[in-house]
């Protein structure tokens, strides 16, 4: 694959990089037996400790991952998790805190999808996270920012981000950077033609970036893999007639396809 210039080098390092942020906890699916043994704060706190000794090397990163669903119905629309049920509403405090004890270089992110649209979850979502992010900043807990992970999915309508923008403005009163996380469009409800697919795969990157890229506070821009042959939403959200997905900036044969340029055009306005 051959990448013409110009694309400044900070421009491919956002597009390219596969060193994202290790991830603070996860499920007790994951956990490792000897740590479900013990009581569940501590079983957190060594997770959280265990995770900042694996950071990768160029980021320093670790995120808490999907704390907020407020249709799990529980106070301040916190998930239904092992970590709520046995611990409290403090779990996301202990790891940040245990995270940045063990590691006080850690760059710390809360990490969550469905924040993006114009849609009423969506609002209700993102007024909760930050609800969220107000009292654990209020409370000196050291997070540094809030990562949007930007699965989207085109319906056919014309995209608005006012919500994503008045939220982000918030955002940044905390003094909060911003990272796209996990960028990827969803071409499941989309023509199967392949040019036209990938033509509206390709605006929907434009619009979605072109706006959210205004934000000074947006740092970084990942997308969930690089290549359609790697992507989670073939298994996930697989199209009815069978055709492969088409969501990530390069085809199956890591060729460039227009969704690429809409990024990278996107991504040397800054």
């Amino acid at each position: 694959m051959i990448l013409r210039p110009p694309i400044p080098s900070w421009t491919l390092l956002r597009l390219i990089t596969s060193r994202r942020a290790a991830t603070i906890y996860a499920g007790t699916n994951t956990i490792p037996p000897g740590l479900r043994l013990l009581p569940p704060r501590r079983m957190l706190y060594l997770l959280s400790v265990l995770t900042s000794k694996r950071l990768p090397a160029v980021t320093r990163a670790a995120s808490i991952p999907e704390a907020i669903r407020p249709d799990h119905h529980n106070h301040n629309d916190m998930v239904n998790s092992v970590w709520l049920k046995n611990i409290g509403e403090d779990y996301v405090e202990l790891a940040f805190r245990a995270t940045s004890e063990a590691d006080p270089s850690a760059l710390l992110t809360y990490n969550d999808y469905g924040i993006e649209a114009d849609a009423p979850e969506q609002e209700r979502k993102r007024e909760s996270i930050l609800a969220m992010l107000r009292r654990v900043r209020k409370e000196h807990v050291p997070i540094h920012a809030l990562g949007v992970q930007s699965h989207l999915r085109p319906h056919g309508d014309p995209f608005s981000w006012n919500g994503l923008n008045t939220f982000l403005k918030e955002i940044r009163k905390l003094k909060m950077e911003v990272f796209v996380t996990e960028l990827d469009v969803d071409d499941s409800a989309l023509p199967a033609d392949i040019p036209e697919r990938d033509r509206l795969v390709a605006e929907v990157y434009r619009s979605y970036l072109e706006n959210i890229l205004r934000h000074e506070s947006v740092k970084a821009v990942l997308t969930w893999c690089l290549s359609d042959r790697d992507t989670w939403l073939q298994g996930f959200r697989p199209r009815k007639e069978g055709l492969p997905q088409r969501p990530l900036p390069f085809d199956a044969d890591l060729n460039p396809k227009p969704a690429f340029f809409a990024l990278r055009d996107a991504l040397s306005t800054r």
